[in-house]
């Protein structure tokens, strides 16, 4: 099946194509949950399979391993071999690796692992894209935007910090220290919460506290990965000035000091909530507004540091777009905190979250 060059044989067998018609009607569009991941996902993966064998046989195997789970019927034979061979085609090829092909590889290979919910497998794979993409970064390998589609996704299930990646060309002391301030914020959030007080969370403030760390870690990722000759979308640049323009309004807006402040007394008041014996719905609303209130100034201080930054959008309250893999990384990375900093354990993943978070709040849905 597989050219010297490279190339797919053109000589698909019928299951081959089937394999991957299946996957560009029924597995893409459920995985589209933004306008990026749609693009990604029934146009990105499609065409480079076409081209990169690894990433092909891993496209088939994700097909497989979704029609298993979707239909019953058990193609798990075929999902493991199209792996096998998916890594055989990485490990024995002949031209360079491209960095991004190898990113996309392990964004396949750890939604295989997620829909078998094998998700060791799948956070092996994602920490290992998150290795690849801070060396590409480095080497100037990958383009800004395909970065930035990725970074979220990779550093949520990564237990490295962000803030070595940015402004490496930067001699600006005082920029250096904020980025760090906005790291420290970020690394935090949540630190000390117990598995158990997760577990005992509903769906709802899961999904609300989710997004609130998606937010922040895809404007770290914006950071890292922004592109100079690309400025913000008019609907992004007005996002960040209605934000600063309610804060301002609201006298809730906070200069880096006070954001820094006001981080670690609602991790305090969050961690005190949560150890109430009984649901309190009042003390909530206060603390989820206080969060809200803190995400935001966030955004504010990430956008004055980089004026270019794309960031996505805001709080997905009342949304039922929760991936497994966001509660199981979430709550790995709990139990690990109680004997670690969460700074670097803290894991949220996924497409749900990154990259254009979806408003009920800020700005409509764009497509």
């Amino acid at each position: 099946m597989i050219l010297s060059n490279g190339q797919l044989n053109a000589s698909l067998t019928a299951s081959d194509h089937r394999y991957t018609q299946f996957f560009i009607v029924k597995v893409a569009p459920v995985l589209a949950t933004t306008k990026q991941w749609r693009s990604f996902w029934e146009t990105t993966v499609p065409c480079m399979s076409t081209y990169e064998p690894s990433v092909y046989h891993a496209m088939i195997a994700l097909s497989a391993s979704y029609e298993s789970k979707a239909t019953g019927v058990d193609c798990r034979t075929v999902a493991t071999q199209q792996v096998n061979l998916a890594l055989r085609a990485m490990l024995t090829r002949s031209e360079p690796v491209v960095p991004y092909n190898t990113l996309i590889l392990c964004r396949l290979l750890a939604s295989i692992s997620q829909c078998n919910r094998d998700w060791t497998t799948a956070i092996m794979h994602l920490r290992h894209g998150w290795n690849i993409l801070i060396q590409a970064i480095r080497d100037d390998q990958i383009n800004p935007a395909d970065a930035q589609l990725l970074a979220p996704t990779f550093l949520r299930a990564s237990s490295g910090e962000v803030s070595h990646l940015i402004g490496k060309n930067r001699r600006d002391t005082d920029w250096h220290r904020s980025v760090d301030c906005l790291e420290n914020i970020r690394s935090q959030f949540m630190n000390g919460v117990s598995s158990s007080e997760w577990t005992n969370i509903d769906s709802s403030k899961k999904r609300f506290l989710t997004a609130s760390w998606s937010v922040m870690t895809q404007a770290m990722c914006s950071l890292i990965c922004h592109n100079n000759s690309s400025s913000p979308t008019e609907g992004e640049d007005r996002s960040i000035r209605i934000i600063k323009s309610d804060l301002e309004t609201s006298g809730a807006l906070l200069n880096p000091d006070e954001l820094q402040k006001g981080s670690n007394c609602v991790g305090r008041d969050l961690k005190a909530y949560l150890r109430k014996p009984i649901n309190d719905s009042k003390a909530w609303l206060v603390v989820k507004s206080r969060i809200q209130q803190i995400v935001e100034n966030f955004l504010v201080q990430a956008a004055e540091l980089q004026p270019n930054m794309r960031i996505g959008r805001l709080w997905l309250d009342d949304s039922s777009l929760v991936c497994d893999i966001d509660r199981y990384l979430c709550c790995e990375s709990i139990e690990a905190s109680a004997s670690a900093d969460l700074s670097k354990q803290l894991l949220f993943s996924d497409e749900a979250y990154s990259t254009d978070i979806r408003s009920t709040r800020i700005l409509p849905q764009q497509h």
